[in-house]
Formats: structure tokens, sequence, C-alpha cells
């Protein structure tokens, strides 16, 4: 699944592309795109969005945007992977370590945070998005099945490493040094 703002820096159109060349190839693998559309990108998307599901209907799901905290991690926890192809060099990936306390590991483009994002949670999958086709072959080469015993692994490393208890001493430590 993506969740993220749907817009073009973000790679909702990334995974759009990818989703058309995938779907074909897994028969039994659904895609499902959340966020926050602005009205700006809308018409686009939609178009995009109702060209790949006249295609495959039933097997890539517009989400839209949830209401609020519960749904949102709803919506992740339904993902088994999060895919954000970002062309953006994102600074934080904070939806990353969100889909982490969902138990939710993430597919992301090998740039910005994300490596280090992906170290931390000891989970997740890096491709590089100067290659063409890589997200696809990343995305082709998934499990057909996944392990259900990893996700509360990797919500144990999200909290132990990103958590308010160790990084509440860290920012403190910081201050103090000031």
């Amino acid at each position: 699944g993506y969740f993220a703002r749907i817009c073009p820096e973000k790679g909702v159109f990334h995974f759009l592309d990818a989703a058309e060349r995938v779907l074909p190839e897994r028969p039994n693998m659904r895609m499902v795109i959340g966020g926050f559309l602005p009205e700006q990108h809308r018409k686009l998307f939609e178009k995009r969005l109702h060209a790949i599901q006249n295609i495959h209907p039933d097997r890539l799901t517009w989400a839209g945007s949830p209401d609020g905290r519960d749904e949102k991690f709803r919506l992740l926890a339904s993902f088994d992977w999060l895919c954000v192809p970002t062309d953006y060099h994102e600074p934080k990936g904070l939806y990353v370590l969100e889909a982490a306390l969902a138990g939710v590991p993430s597919i992301l483009p090998k740039h910005g945070a994300f490596p280090e994002r992906i170290a931390s949670l000891g989970s997740g999958l890096l491709y590089d998005p100067l290659k063409a086709d890589a997200l696809i072959s990343t995305l082709l080469s998934l499990p057909k099945t996944i392990e259900t015993s990893r996700g509360e692994q990797l919500r144990q490393n999200c909290l132990s490493r990103n958590g308010m208890a160790r990084t509440g001493r860290e920012v403190l430590d910081v201050l103090k040094a000031i």
C-alpha cells in the first residue's frame, strides 16, 4: 500500500506505474492507495487510477484520506508493505515509523532518510531509484505470503529505537550540551 500525500514528489505516480506493470504478473496481489489528495493533483491522479482499475477491478483500491489517527493506523495495518516511491529526498520519513508501529515494513528508494530508517528498524527494502525498473523488480520479488510474526518484532524495534523513552533522553542530552 501507498500512504502519503497524493502528489508527484511523494511518488504516487511511480506507485501507479508499478501497479500497472506488477498486477498482471501477480494475480493474487492487491494494491491500496491512501492519503490526502490536493485539488491540484486530483484530475491526473483519478485519470491514472481509473485507467488501471478498469483493467484490474478490485485489485487497486483508493482508500482516501483517513479521518483520524485510529483510521490511519487501521489502514496502515491492513498493508503487508508500505511503499512510498518518492522523488523527494525525504529528510524524516515519519510515515515509515508509523507503518513500523503498525508492524508493516516499507519498500523505499535508497535516498534521503530512508536508508537510515530501514537500518534502524532492521526491516524493509530499499531499491535504486536511478534504475528504471528497480521498483517493479522489488515488488515482483516479494514473497507471496508474509510471515505474521515479523510485525511485532518490527513494532518493538521501532519503539526501542525511536520511542519517547530513548528520543526524549537524546533531546535532553543535546539541550544540556548547549
